[in-house]
């Protein structure tokens, strides 16, 4: 992974209710999203799968990242050789960790072009979603690929807090597409989602549950 930045609140609608992972508050962080994993089950692996074809009649999209956060592949040159020209002197494009959005292909391929389009600026996790609590931090860059593996953009991370689904606000829902950023539409549309999944862990879906937000910025491919 790219050297470990902090996360930053930017613009939460509550920062407070956030909890804060700079040096001193990091293990109990951790802490807290490893007991959530165990609690859970492993992750998702065994979790019930909501039909993504009920979730598009309803008007919505998935906004979780999908189980391949925080893998590493090998990257086309052309397109690293891109990356190069948006990194900061000395990071390498070659470390580049890579993200997937949404659960199957085809929905992948979806928020992958509100992404590109500049439509969709963020997204919202489960924490067991990422590799033993490698979680993104500000200042980050990962590549967002698609089913394939195949690359469709890099984007640097702007804000990153871990914060319970109660404390949701308008500033952590704008960076939805424009159906989602309305917050009784998001935690609508979340709550369908999520409640299966976590009522197969034996686990009610309660305000306090902790969740991942993400906004970042696209830096490569611009806009056509």
């Amino acid at each position: 992974l790219l050297a470990q930045g902090r996360f930053g609140t930017g613009d939460l609608e509550e920062p407070g209710a956030a909890f804060a992972l700079d040096d001193r508050a990091q293990e109990p962080e951790a802490r807290l999203w490893r007991r959530r994993s165990a609690a859970h089950g492993r992750g998702q692996e065994g979790a019930t799968r909501v039909d993504p074809g009920d979730l598009e009649a309803r008007g919505g999209e998935l906004s979780t990242l999908g189980a391949a956060a925080g893998s590493l592949l090998d990257l086309p040159e052309s397109f690293l050789a891109e990356c190069r020209k948006c990194l900061p002197p000395g990071t390498a494009a070659e470390g580049l960790v890579t993200r997937r959005l949404g659960r199957t292909p085809e929905l992948c391929e979806r928020l992958n072009g509100y992404v590109l389009a500049r439509q969709k600026t963020g997204v919202f996790s489960q924490p067991e979603d990422f590799p033993e609590g490698g979680l993104p931090r500000a200042g980050e860059f990962a590549v967002l690929v698609n089913f394939s593996d195949e690359p469709r953009c890099l984007i640097r991370y702007d804000d990153c807090a871990v914060l319970p689904i109660g404390a949701i606000g308008p500033g952590h829902v704008a960076v939805e597409t424009a159906a989602l950023r309305d917050v009784a539409a998001w935690r609508k549309f979340h709550r369908d989602y999520w409640a299966p999944v976590f009522a197969a862990r034996g686990e009610a879906l309660t305000d306090d549950l902790p969740i991942v937000f993400q906004r970042f910025t696209v830096l490569y491919p611009p806009l056509p």
